[in-house]
């Protein structure tokens, strides 16, 4: 296997495990005492708090691969993820769609952002107290760190999310899927408001046609 087809599945599996944690409208909440739904409150305020964001971030994994590129967010409905290593590979949410393109193997592989999980992240709302899949909350100095499992979709594994604390921000998050395999993702350079172009979340090939 290639290592361009490597990086695009750690991808799929990247995001869609991510999404899997801001999971809401669940049909039971997770049993969390008072203090620690707070700290889920505070995470979820964040996340609802955000109108757009963009900055840098490095993807290792368990083998050592390592990748990197920028990100930008706009909720609600829209991401892109622009990997600059490998620089053949883009992530984006349209607002409809979730599309994976890979340049070098010239495939844009879409699913309907909706029956994504990355979809409720991209939700105006999020509510992690009220996520069944979110196991557990704690805080450490100057860190709140969240976990979530999913042993019943389509993607099973599990996710733990580190914030900063008392002013959260988003600093990274470790994936481990069913095989043990980990991917960490630290975010640098985030930049929260700010105007981004609407061509930063259509479809790559689309946006190549039109400039």
């Amino acid at each position: 296997m290639t290592a361009c087809v490597l990086s695009r599945a750690r991808a799929l599996v990247l995001f869609a495990m991510v999404g899997a944690l801001a999971l809401a409208g669940s049909a039971a909440a997770a049993p969390h005492t008072k203090e620690k739904r707070e700290l889920l409150d505070r995470v979820s305020s964040y996340f609802n708090s955000i109108t757009t964001l963009s900055g840098a971030f490095i993807q290792q994994d368990s083998y050592g691969s390592a990748a990197r590129g920028n990100f930008y967010f706009k909720r609600p409905g829209k991401m892109r993820f622009e990997y600059t290593n490998p620089p053949n590979l883009t992530i984006i949410a349209d607002g409809l769609w979730y599309i994976v393109n890979d340049t070098a193997l010239q495939t844009a592989d879409r699913y309907p952002l909706r029956s994504t999980p990355i979809h409720v992240f991209l939700k105006k709302d999020v509510d992690l107290a009220n996520d069944k899949r979110i196991t557990g909350v704690e805080e450490a100095p100057g860190e709140i760190i969240v976990r979530a499992e999913d042993d019943a979709g389509l993607v099973q594994g599990s996710l733990e999310m580190v914030f900063t604390s008392p002013a959260i921000e988003l600093l990274r998050w470790t994936i481990t899927d069913a095989q043990g395999i980990t991917t960490t993702v630290a975010l640098s350079n985030v930049v929260p408001g700010g105007d981004l172009k609407a061509s930063l979340f259509v479809p790559v090939e689309k946006s190549e046609d039109e400039r």
